[in-house]
């Protein structure tokens, strides 16, 4: 298995596009927000590559930062909670694989610039595509030999 972008599309679309036949509802507060992108993520970064045992421990990294939004912060604050879910993801790939995660912050900028003219599962597509050519920048090494580097996948 590996990262699949139409996997993590659909869980967004369970609550953030009411036209989705699959829609579950809005969030109703910013924990039941947190908890619907952790479990998105989750289940997206379930079949990564390399194996990475840190899959609960990201998500509530990623809670744990994503809880400190507030008004006008997610810009900045949403791309944190995304290197905390990274970052323990890639600790997770030990000790078989030194894991690099994501080198530079997400940037949903595109998605905020589309999201006044356009339907919800555009934006979340944009987002879903900006969410998984990010997590794929993310390398690993073999820690034996031959120590090859590969993408996150």
């Amino acid at each position: 298995m590996a990262l699949n972008k139409i996997t993590l599309l659909n869980e967004l679309r369970k609550f953030g596009d009411p036209q989705y036949s699959g829609f579950t509802g809005w969030p109703s507060s910013l924990s039941d927000s947190a908890d619907k992108w952790a479990e998105a993520l989750g289940l997206y970064a379930s079949t990564i590559l390399p194996v990475s045992l840190g899959l609960t421990q990201a998500k509530s990294d990623f809670k744990t930062q994503f809880l400190l939004i507030t008004s006008g912060t997610a810009p900045v604050q949403l791309p944190v909670a995304f290197t905390a879910f990274a970052l323990a993801l890639g600790l997770g790939m030990q000790p078989l694989y030194t894991a690099v995660p994501p080198p530079i912050p997400i940037s949903f900028t595109p998605v905020i610039a589309i999201g006044f003219v356009s339907s919800n599962q555009v934006c979340l597509s944009l987002a879903s595509d900006i969410i998984d050519v990010w997590f794929k920048t993310g390398t690993a090494t073999l820690n034996s030999p031959p120590g090859t580097t590969i993408p996150w996948s």
